[in-house]
């Protein structure tokens, strides 16, 4: 039996690369089943990754990620499209909505005309984005300088319907692809352990939490917290919560520090404990360069 709705992404909340648009594709698919839709989400991940899943009420499928390595920029991905089209010509019907979440989608709308929807959740829009999409040389400039922003513009542009986290980038997609419509804005959801846990300031440290990456400034805060005087940061320290391509650099960075003088690197945590977690701490900073809608923000 087809599935209702059928929902994809990169990656997947559990695999050691993710943010918020896994969370949220997550988010949507268990709220959607609480109300009975039928539902199945399709994420991706490469063979050699082992990942702890937990029970879900959706159905959940896995394609290969054609990459080196897993990553915003890793050479190759926009081959992911064509393992996601062949898994959900077996898994769909004519009356099923495919809502695709990112650069996986950007084949979507030639295999499944008419029941398409892209929700687009990334929060930069680099300056040779604007020119004339109708434009083949323009299209073909995207594809070489950064194939990522030509499959996120392929899938706008083919989409029946189109929806972003926030109005600035409903409007920003509709000035730069010329749409016809307005996108419709669905905020992000939030978990619902972050609405229960009690506000109790009880720790001294300084918390963020998030993927580890430059665009959400984790080198600046790093280096904002190593300008304190020794004795506050041993009163504030800082703990860094997350998976990302800058642990080794941190690790680089604060090789020699004292132990007291070094961010603690806690990994990732997730649900209760990570809810639990940012109600606790003294302080939270989050110093992101660009958000869409950031849930780390939200929670």
């Amino acid at each position: 039996m087809a599935y209702d709705v059928v929902l994809t992404a990169n990656y997947s909340p559990w695999s050691r690369y993710h943010g918020g648009l896994q969370k949220s594709v997550d988010q949507l698919a268990l709220a959607m089943s609480h109300l009975g839709v039928r539902v199945g989400v399709v994420y991706s991940r490469t063979p050699w990754e082992r990942i702890q899943i937990p029970d879900r009420p959706y159905g959940l499928h896995w394609v290969f990620f054609h990459a080196i390595r897993p990553g915003i920029s890793s050479p190759g991905r926009i081959f992911n499209s064509f393992p996601f089209v062949r898994l959900l010509q077996k898994i769909t019907g004519p009356a099923t909505v495919i809502q695709g979440n990112g650069d996986e989608a950007w084949n979507f709308p030639r295999f499944f005309p008419g029941r398409f929807v892209y929700t687009h959740r990334q929060p930069f829009f680099p300056d040779y984005l604007q020119g004339d999409w109708t434009s083949r040389s323009h299209r073909i400039r995207i594809l070489f300088r950064e194939n990522r922003e030509w499959a996120y513009a392929r899938a706008v542009l083919g989409a029946n319907q189109v929806t972003c986290t926030s109005q600035f980038n409903a409007e920003k997609l509709q000035s730069l692809f010329r749409l016809t419509r307005i996108p419709q804005v669905v905020p992000n959801g939030i978990a619902p352990e972050f609405l229960v846990a009690p506000l109790e300031a009880r720790g001294h440290h300084i918390l963020y939490f998030g993927r580890l990456s430059r665009g959400k400034g984790v080198v600046e805060l790093c280096e904002a917290w190593n300008s304190l005087p020794s004795v506050l940061r041993r009163q504030h320290p800082l703990h860094l919560v997350g998976h990302g391509e800058l642990i080794k650099t941190i690790q680089m960075k604060f090789r020699g520090f004292a132990p007291d003088l070094r961010p603690v690197l806690r990994g990732a945590l997730e649900g209760k404990t990570l809810a639990t977690e940012v109600a606790t701490a003294a302080l939270i900073v989050l110093p992101s360069q660009s958000e869409s809608f950031g849930n780390t923000m939200l929670e």
